[in-house]
């Protein structure tokens, strides 16, 4: 989401976002995502990666629920990135 320019994605209800591999939130520099769930589920097979060389937001809010078997947070210098937990559950193996 936000792969080399702005990106967004909503999850809630009973929406679901599944990913074999690794999800990129802000992937390139320059880039800006967000992720906001507030129902539903977001999964990651592998490492969540929230602005990886850009800008990247997740945001878990009501019965919303995010799993992943890691968080990787600000990847490179100059990136940026924000964690907002206003509810709902964040289940992860590791956080950097």
């Amino acid at each position: 989401i936000g792969h080399r320019g702005t990106g967004t994605l909503e999850i809630s209800g009973n929406g679901t976002f599944s990913a074999i591999g690794n999800t990129f939130i802000g992937n390139f520099s320059g880039a800006v995502g967000s992720i906001s769930v507030s129902g539903g589920t977001l999964s990651s097979g592998l490492a969540l990666f929230v602005g990886r060389s850009g800008d990247g937001t997740l945001e878990i809010s009501g019965t919303g629920a995010v799993f992943a078997p890691g968080i990787n947070a600000s990847a490179a210098s100059g990136s940026a990135s924000a964690i907002n937990l206003l509810g709902g559950t964040l289940t992860v193996g590791s956080i950097q």
